[in-house]
């Protein structure tokens, strides 16, 4: 979260963006230090989304004295990050995603959620060790090597 006594701007997206429309407005960010993104767990983005994504973003990426942060990025937000270099402006932060995890025995799937400063700081992301409802060890459900080149740094992944 931001600072305190800093003054932010916060905005919740829970739908998916398929094109124009789907962003909420931006209010002015004149004078604001963050502006605070908190995406829902179900938020896609076909072309047309991206694309107006990049649109939206782009008055808040080019003022040097805001910091954005990104909340709770699902899954296919951090996939796209991954292909789509601008998806993360350089003056964002993301603060926290959620990681897939599946068990082969019994098929359950969870989505772990890694917040910075916990489970991911400079160069290290500690996943946790999930368990599925027979208590055998989930496995993370996404090619570690390619899902966390988002984060700009060489990474080192434990299990804690």
């Amino acid at each position: 979260m931001s600072s305190e006594g800093a003054k932010s701007q916060k905005i919740e997206i829970v739908w998916s963006i398929l094109g124009q429309r789907d962003l909420p407005q931006i209010k002015d960010l004149e004078g604001f230090d963050f502006l605070e993104i908190w995406l829902g767990p179900k938020v896609y983005m076909n072309s047309a989304g991206i694309r107006e994504w990049l649109r939206w973003i782009k008055p808040a990426a080019e003022m040097e004295k805001l910091t954005i942060q990104i909340y709770k990025c699902p899954e296919p937000f951090i996939q796209l990050a991954n292909m789509i270099k601008e998806m993360i402006a350089k003056n964002a932060q993301i603060m926290s995603f959620y990681v897939p995890h599946f068990s082969n025995p019994t098929g359950e799937q969870k989505l772990v959620l890694l917040t910075r400063g916990h489970e991911f700081v400079d160069d290290k992301v500690s996943l946790p060790v999930v368990y599925d409802s027979t208590n055998t060890k989930m496995e993370v459900d996404v090619d570690q090597s390619r899902f966390f080149k988002f984060l700009n740094y060489p990474i080192v992944v434990e299990s804690t």
